[in-house]
């Protein structure tokens, strides 16, 4: 959908509608291969969309219809599950809902079929990842011309908006358990790889705060940038 025909879409239900579900068809066959919820813009959102989805973006681009719209988020889930159940879109890898871990909520039949899928894909000669593991082979993308256009075709498609780490840090993708856990065990690291191997730095005392320490360190935040500088 055009972008003035999404913002007139907003103007008309922005008041009315609370939650809705979406449709994405192929732009080229109008085959529909996506269903999902949504509210406000979601519908038109590249983000944290599945590998399957980016895929067939990639290769017949996409337009968006809006289905079915509900007062009720309860309701737009169940109306989601019950579509993706009769519909089966080849992009919705799970059977809709909240969310979460999809891939454990899929039946086991559903999984060894997406498993079987992956391996078929990875051992064609003629797919992407084994010619991507000839071209690579002793080569770069400065010599070859082929891994050159790869390269080139994978920046532009995870470029901006379109990159799920866009507008992110490590940090926004951990919980503050799951950080706090990671930041112990580099602390731990660096800790243990110089008590084995002590770093031989002139130790020096600011003049300011009377900090003492390493030189480099002391240079960086105190001297001349030390907080209690008059």
């Amino acid at each position: 959908m055009r972008r003035d025909n999404c913002r007139a879409f907003f103007r008309l239900y922005n008041i009315y509608m609370e939650y809705y579900i979406y449709g994405h068809y192929c732009k080229d066959s109008g085959d529909l291969f996506y269903i999902g919820k949504g509210c406000k813009k979601r519908a038109w959102s590249k983000n944290s969309r599945n590998e399957y989805w980016h895929n067939i973006v990639h290769k017949h681009d996409y337009t968006v219809k809006i289905l079915h719209i509900f007062n009720s988020e309860a309701d737009a889930f169940s109306k989601e599950i019950e579509l993706i159940k009769s519909l089966s879109p080849r992009a919705n890898i799970a059977v809709g809902g909240f969310g979460g871990d999809t891939f454990s909520n899929l039946s086991e039949d559903k999984k060894e079929s997406i498993r079987a899928a992956a391996k078929i894909k990875a051992q064609d000669p003629e797919g992407g990842v084994v010619r991507a593991a000839k071209i690579r082979k002793g080569k770069t993308k400065n010599s070859c011309n082929a891994l050159k256009q790869m390269a080139t075709s994978h920046s532009i498609r995870y470029a901006g908006s379109n990159n799920p780490m866009f507008g992110k840090t490590f940090w926004d993708t951990k919980t503050d358990d799951e950080a706090t856990l990671i930041k112990n065990k580099i602390s731990q690291s660096l800790k243990n790889t110089y008590k084995e191997k002590p770093r031989k730095y002139k130790i020096v005392e600011c003049p300011h705060c009377g900090k003492v320490g390493g030189q480099p360190g002391l240079t960086r935040y105190h001297f001349d940038n030390c907080k209690d500088k008059i």
